[in-house]
């Protein structure tokens, strides 16, 4: 597999050593989520899981502001 760093860079045509902090953490996070978003089949609630957040909240709030969220499944939950 590769250094996460290397395919940042290769995706964006940068090296990522080389932005902005702020852009480099954005880049980072995107990746981050869109492996776990793949690894999880789209699920929020096992992305938050794997990701260690404890709010589900948290993780949509986290996709919506990378802009990932077109790709996200809510788990339905059983009405009594």
């Amino acid at each position: 597999m590769k250094n996460i760093v290397d395919e940042i860079s290769h995706c964006r045509g940068v090296d990522v050593l080389d932005m902005p902090l702020r852009e480099a953490r954005r880049e980072f996070e995107i990746h981050y989520f869109s492996r776990l978003l793949k690894l999880h089949d789209n699920d929020a609630k096992a992305v938050a899981g794997a990701a260690g957040l404890s709010r589900q909240g948290t993780i949509f709030r986290k996709l919506s502001n990378l802009g990932l969220t077109p790709e996200i499944r809510r788990r339905s939950v059983p009405h009594e």
